[in-house]
């Protein structure tokens, strides 16, 4: 008898496959993640730009530290009677990843368009430096 279950096995799996002809289904996923390769790097700096028509920007955004990812997709799948698949899926991910500001290029003149509030004639440029990543890491 044990044999004869072990035979059919498969033919019942078999049957419950044909048997069903339009599939829908939803997925949602997380992970780690970050970039790898020679763009990627561990630390960048902050560029603040001096035209108006161009932001601020960070040199090398593709940080090798690991951040929490997530993402959900749906997928709808149909057996024709040809036994042709056709089918559909979308999905939506966010895939991050972490790099350390270490400093950040501009001239002083800049910095004190972007926080005036700071006395920047009475610092150095390494001093106001700190304080702007620091002013940075606050608003994030």
């Amino acid at each position: 008898m044990r044999k004869l279950g072990v035979l059919l096995l498969p033919f019942i799996f078999f049957s419950t496959a044909y048997g069903q002809s339009t599939e829908f289904s939803v997925h949602f996923n997380s992970g780690l993640s970050s970039f790898g390769g020679e763009s990627a790097t561990e630390s960048s700096f902050i560029i603040a730009s001096d035209v108006s028509s161009e932001g601020n920007y960070t040199n090398n955004p593709y940080g090798t530290k690991k951040k929490l990812s997530y993402g959900f997709s749906a997928q709808f799948q149909r057996i024709t009677r040809h036994e042709l698949i056709l089918g559909l899926q979308t999905g939506y991910e966010v895939l991050r990843s972490q790099v350390r500001i270490d400093d950040v290029a501009g001239s002083l003149l800049i910095l004190h368009l972007l926080y005036p509030d700071k006395q920047h004639l009475k610092m150095d440029l390494y001093s106001y430096t700190l304080i702007l990543v620091k002013d940075l890491f606050l608003m994030i």
